[in-house]
């Protein structure tokens, strides 16, 4: 996220190794932005719950939503860190 457009809600999102880039609304999570602009991101569930929107955040900071239960066990990557994050739940913030 390279952050607030010009001192309001929307934020701009790079995506890497790409270098697209696209808006987000206030509280839009990053997934429904991409989606909506055409930008191909990668999704299963559109809610998280089965972790295919996982990605590493490489700059910015993002308000961190929870994602939905899934009947699926979950399964721990044993590299996951805080700058991981899930697209679908997920929204730009300060």
């Amino acid at each position: 996220m390279t952050g607030n457009v010009a001192g309001s809600s929307v934020f701009s999102v790079q995506v890497q190794p790409s270098g697209r880039t696209f808006d987000t609304q206030p509280g839009e999570a990053v997934l429904a932005a991409g989606i909506r602009q055409g930008i191909g991101l990668p999704y299963g569930c559109k809610d998280g719950a089965c972790g295919s929107c996982k990605c590493k955040m490489l700059s910015g900071t993002v308000v961190h939503g929870a994602p939905k239960q899934s009947s699926q066990p979950r399964r721990r990557s044993p590299g996951l860190r805080a700058h991981l994050l899930r697209l679908s739940a997920n929204r730009p913030g300060a």
